[in-house]
């Protein structure tokens, strides 16, 4: 698998917890959690240079609430998934021949 999609799994999985832990009532996310969420926008940030809305992402300094998590997760994802679309046309196009 690429790392795109990778990363692009590892934002919905965060995005859920963030959904199945607001519905427990926890408001605030775990140290672990933030520093995952932080890390998947960083690392998106790189790999989506061109892209306006992930650029557009930050965190504030200090606890993440769950809900900003999972509002920037889902960003991310659909960010990354519109980037693999595009890339597996990409390849399309290079391994197709031309008449």
């Amino acid at each position: 698998m690429n790392e795109v999609f990778d990363l692009m799994g590892q934002a919905d999985a965060l995005a859920e917890t963030a959904k199945d832990v607001m519905k427990a009532g926890v408001l605030v996310a775990d140290r672990a959690s933030q520093t995952l969420a932080r890390a998947i926008l960083d690392r998106s940030k790189t790999l989506l240079p061109g892209d306006r809305v992930v650029r557009a992402l930050e965190f504030e300094n200090g606890e993440l609430d769950w809900s900003s998590i999972r509002s920037v997760m889902q960003a991310v994802s659909n960010a990354l998934s519109g980037e693999n679309v595009r890339r597996a046309i990409n390849r399309r196009l290079v391994r197709s021949p031309r008449g």
